[in-house]
């Protein structure tokens, strides 16, 4: 004859907390490849010269000097989020 099994409680309790642990992993994962995979959206000339102006509002850097060094910034962010 086979006894019963007495924590039975616990082995659901584990059966249920394991699945939640899971379900939620999973939903991380689903973010976190959703976010790798967004395209990279450059800024556009409007906004660079807005970010000049704001940056340089006694225009000492030349024009050519300063959209050079907004495109240099732009690089850089784009290799760190891409």
């Amino acid at each position: 004859m086979t006894k019963p099994k007495l924590d039975q409680g616990v082995d659901y309790e584990r059966g249920f907390v394991d699945g939640m642990l899971k379900q939620a992993q999973s939903s991380v994962d689903k973010a976190v490849n959703s976010m790798s995979q967004r395209t990279w959206v450059g800024l556009t000339d409007e906004e660079r010269n807005d970010c000049l102006v704001d940056a340089d509002p006694c225009e000492c850097l030349a024009d050519p000097e300063a959209e050079e060094l907004m495109r240099c910034i732009e690089a850089k962010l784009k290799d760190k989020n891409t």
